[in-house]
Formats: structure tokens, sequence, C-alpha cells
């Protein structure tokens, strides 16, 4: 058995938002795939506000918590039952940010939109500044945008020079990447898409699917007007509307596990998000994706899993999507290829 010592530990960062299920479930696929090449990763959480900021952070977080309603502490506690199983380490202090390089063999950025500039998260940490050079691998991150504000760019470019590796989620994102360092990354598949529906399924929980057909709603960009309409349209004498995001609902209390139990008996999903599309995709559930309804779209990503999983006929209003048997293997072998590419750029990166 190996020794966890700095030789086999990898240090992710990605966003932490706990209660977020995409987030959850991406950091959850990467550590997996890292555990399954020898390494013992952990997810380093580092805090926008530091040292005594950050404890007043978290005495109001606490006094927040007490009026919490009921469902809101039922779903916190089915997301941490989640993550229970991973390793994670809290960053509070300016000077733990200067030491991590000397824990870790190498610092994996990814997936999800850490590299996005509206998302000031980290300052300096996003973008592994704090690391040696051979210690950078970037592992499918998302900018999340089309282009960088001009006063990011030589910040971008400074900080992306020194990486050993680079991956990006998006097409868009290896465009920005090929404009700054004169060279074009390879484009990964997001960490949630490296398992197969079979594993995900072992994960998923199935406690809450009803046993009547229904369509499953998640929009985190909001719903209302057309919208509303088309989706109570939609036939109510014959199926039942499961809106996660609803907090008067038994189904708000819903964790990661049950998320993804949800899509996969789900007779339609309507949504805004990438990883309900991921893994309506993986389980070969119908689906509609929409655009949301804010004023900084992050389609792109959802545009690029629809063009590379050859998913069509999805965007928008419509029919419940036909899946058939020829276009459900062409869409699995393709996930097949893909995830042979996600484990070859780690092996390489990490010099497996």
């Amino acid at each position: 058995m190996q020794n966890k010592n700095k030789m086999n530990k990898i240090g992710i960062i990605s966003l932490f938002g706990l209660y977020n299920y995409g987030n959850r479930l991406q950091g959850y696929a990467l550590d997996c795939a890292l555990s399954e090449l020898g390494f013992y990763p952990e997810t380093i959480v580092l805090y926008r506000k530091l040292g005594l900021s950050f404890l007043a952070a978290q005495i109001r977080t606490f006094f927040r918590a007490c009026f919490k309603s009921s469902n809101t502490k039922k779903r916190d506690n089915r997301f941490r039952e989640f993550v229970s199983g991973q390793k994670i380490k809290y960053v509070i202090f300016p000077y733990q940010i200067r030491h991590l390089s000397k824990k870790y063999s190498y610092f994996c950025v990814g997936s999800d939109q850490v590299w996005n500039p509206n998302a000031d998260l980290f300052k300096h940490t996003k973008l592994l500044e704090f690391a040696e050079c051979g210690q950078k691998i970037a592992v499918a991150p998302s900018f999340g945008v089309s282009e960088l504000p001009e006063s990011c760019i030589d910040e971008y470019r400074l900080a992306l020079s020194s990486y050993k590796s680079i991956s990006v989620r998006e097409e868009e994102g290896a465009a920005l990447v090929e404009s700054l360092v004169g060279k074009r990354p390879k484009v990964l598949i997001d960490p949630t898409l490296a398992i197969s529906d079979h594993k995900w399924r072992e994960v998923a929980d199935y406690s809450f699917v009803p046993q009547q057909k229904y369509v499953l709603v998640y929009f985190l960009g909001g719903w209302s007007g057309n919208l509303s309409d088309y989706i109570y349209g939609i036939d109510e004498d014959s199926y039942q509307v499961i809106d996660l995001l609803d907090n008067n609902s038994i189904y708000y209390v819903c964790g990661p596990q049950d998320f993804i139990g949800l899509i996969d008996k789900a007779n339609l999903v309507l949504t805004d998000s990438f990883h309900a599309s991921v893994f309506s995709t993986l389980f070969g559930t119908p689906f509609r994706v929409f655009h949301r309804s804010e004023r900084l779209s992050t389609y792109s990503r959802i545009a690029t899993l629809l063009k590379t999983y050859q998913v069509g006929n999805v965007e928008g209003y419509g029919a419940i999507p036909e899946i058939s048997n020829d276009q459900r293997d062409i869409t699995v072998g393709l996930l097949e290829s893909k995830r042979i590419e996600f484990i070859q750029y780690l092996r390489k990166a990490l010099d497996v």
C-alpha cells in the first residue's frame, strides 16, 4: 500500500458550492478518477475571506442557519451525506496558501466554471499562482464566457503559460487558451461523463422516484410565463410535475444522489442546467434544454455537449423527444471514446 505522502497527494481546486448538484457531482467524479489512478485526492476549499474575516463570516452563517426552514435543513443533510466520503481541506488563513505546494505532488484545477472571470472566488488562487510550474494541471475547467475582459488578459496569459498540462471543457475555452498562450489545448469531457451510467446508478438513490410518470423540472435561472404554460401543458393528467427548486415540495430536500436517481427514471427532463443535461445524456433520458434567463449566458457548455454526443432536437419548446436505439448506440459509443481520452490525458499529465 502506498504511503500518503506528497508524492501521491493531489489537491483539487474547484468551485465548492456545497449545496449545488452539478458542483458536488463533478467533484465526486474527479475524485474517483484520480483515486483509480493510485492518487490520494483532497478537495481544497479556498475561502474568499480569510483569517478573522472568515471567522466573522462563519458566525453569521451559524445564526442564519438557525432560521432555515425544515426542508432546507433536510436538504443540507442529504448533501453532507453525499460528500462525507471525500477528503476536504479547508484553507482559512493566508499563510496556508503559501505552504500548499509543499504538501502536494500536483494540483488539478477544474472542472466547472473555475476560470470564469466574473466569479471572483479565489482571487489569485483559481489560476494556481501559488503552485510550482510542474504541479499545475488543468482538468476540463470552464471559462463560462466566450471572451475575457481586457483587464484580465495579462493575468490569465501569464498564469496559463506556466502550466504543465492544460485541457478545457468547451471549444470556446480552447479558443481562449490558444489566443493567450499560442497553443490549442485538448477539449475534455466534464468529469461526470467520465463515469459510466452503470457506476452512477450504483451511486444514485431512487427513494424519491414516484410510481407514476413524471416530468422533472430543474431551472437554475427560474421559469415563468410561456415556459410555465408549456410545462403545465404537457399533460397534467398523465405526468406529475416535479420542480426540484420548489422549497415547499418534498423534493426540495433531495441531495446529489437523489438528483441523479430522479433524472434516470424521469419520462422527461426540462432544464437550463448543464449537469442535468449531462445526466440525461448519460442515462438516455429524454430532455429539453432552454437558455437560462440571465445576463451572462453560460450556454456554450451545453451547446458543446449536444454537438459532441450528437443529441439533436432537444433545444427549446417541443414534444417529448424520442430516442431511437441507433441514436442511443451512437451516443454510448461517443461517450466511451471520450472517457478513454479523459483517462489518457490524466495519465500523461500526472506521469502515470
